[in-house]
């Protein structure tokens, strides 16, 4: 069965809950195959972009005083970009399995 990101607590609600995406881009791996290695963590450059954009996405979520600097955006924007897309295409996908 394929699912969205969105989904996975409901699917795996004996588990705790995880923000970390590293972690969270496993258990999508076992669901959604397509999203597998979307944002690659091959070179330190990466690496290091995957890194920021999991601090932003914990940080953002519970420090409401969190930051980012506009260069820190544009970098990550087309790697944020390119997630939605995939994911939305999966996601439709799905849906219209439904029939």
């Amino acid at each position: 069965m394929k699912t969205s990101l969105a989904e996975l607590p409901e699917l795996k609600q004996d588990e705790p809950q995880e923000h970390h995406l590293d972690i969270l881009g496993d258990l999508a791996d076992d669901y959604c195959p397509g999203l597998k290695g979307i944002i690659p963590r091959e070179t330190y450059e990466e690496k290091e972009l995957f890194e920021l954009l999991d601090n932003v996405y914990i940080g953002a979520r519970y420090d409401m005083h969190y930051k980012i600097t506009k260069q820190q955006l544009e970098q990550l924007s087309p790697c944020v970009k390119k997630l939605h897309e995939v994911t939305e295409r999966i996601c439709i996908g799905k849906i219209e399995s439904f029939g």
